[in-house]
């Protein structure tokens, strides 16, 4: 896949949820953010208040929508994003709300068993590897071919960090080696010739703390 220009994709991680979900897999079950993810949302705009974008694209769940709003009240250069399913992370199934330790507990051959890159797995009455791979790529696929070549997209650390391998050509059996935090932000460089570079990640209300921002 060949491109007139590099393009810029910047994703935006929705920022932290209430303590009682911080370590529990939530997926597609509705958690708003915390008053600290509100926070961080509000560093991440001042962040990007002048950054320009041809274009922004969105998850559906309630974190995301919230992220979308305190963001762009600081950001509001910031085109509105046009919602996509897609962007929804991993439906976990019966999974959902249980704690990392419950689930090595309960389900230690799952849990030992499934990565972003097993597309044979499929969570127990939820998504498969597969489902969530083809759904994601496709996204990917669509915006790559678009005029635009500033993009912002808000979503969650699963897609985000599947995105990031694919883009970079890394297996997504490895995607979690690049982390970005609930709050962060990373930016990838997409080449003429398809190829794509990390370049920026960081977690902006980390970056004010220290006084590095203004």
């Amino acid at each position: 896949m060949r491109f007139s220009h590099d393009k810029e994709i910047v994703f935006i991680r929705h920022g932290a949820v209430p303590k009682e979900f911080a370590e529990k897999y939530i997926g597609q079950d509705s958690v708003p953010l915390s008053e600290i993810g509100v926070n961080e949302c509000e560093m991440t705009g001042r962040f990007l208040a002048k950054w320009h974008f041809d274009a922004a694209y969105c998850g559906t769940l309630v974190r995301v929508q919230q992220t979308v709003q305190h963001v762009r009240h600081y950001a509001p250069q910031i085109p509105v994003p046009i919602p996509d399913e897609r962007l929804n992370e991993i439906n976990f199934g019966d999974w959902g709300l249980c704690s990392f330790q419950e689930i090595a507990q309960k389900d230690p051959e799952g849990y030992n068993s499934w990565s972003l890159g097993n597309y044979g797995y499929a969570f127990p009455e939820g998504e498969s590897i597969q489902d969530f791979a083809t759904r994601t790529r496709a996204f990917l696929n669509e915006i790559l071919v678009t005029e635009a070549q500033k993009i912002a997209i808000f979503s969650h650390g699963g897609v985000i960090m599947a995105l990031i391998a694919d883009l970079t050509f890394n297996h997504r059996d490895n995607a979690f080696n690049t982390w970005i935090e609930r709050g962060g932000i990373a930016r990838v460089i997409v080449r003429t010739d398809g190829t794509g570079r990390l370049n920026l990640m960081l977690k902006p209300a980390e970056f004010f703390h220290d006084g590095s921002g203004n």
